[in-house]
């Protein structure tokens, strides 16, 4: 079985990023809460214009620090 689920609500994590650019794919690829009031995870994001993406990561009170680990011509980690 194969499930599609979206959920929306102001404190999960980059659900503004999500909303301002709807053509990218957003995926969690790891997480850590070493510090649970601190946790930072890794996101795989394909996109046709990262430059949509960071203004929108910029914009999005989830999100404290965005940094680039990876990066192709169409995805970025």
């Amino acid at each position: 079985m194969i499930a599609d689920v979206h959920l929306e609500h102001p404190s999960i994590v980059l659900s503004g990023t999500i909303r301002a650019v709807p053509d990218a794919r957003i995926r969690t690829e790891w997480q850590a809460a070493i510090d649970p009031a601190a946790p930072f995870a890794f996101f795989s994001v394909h996109a046709p214009d990262f430059g949509e993406v960071d203004e929108a990561l910029d914009a999005d009170p989830s999100v404290t620090e965005a940094v680039v680990v990876a990066e192709t011509d169409r995805k970025r980690i």
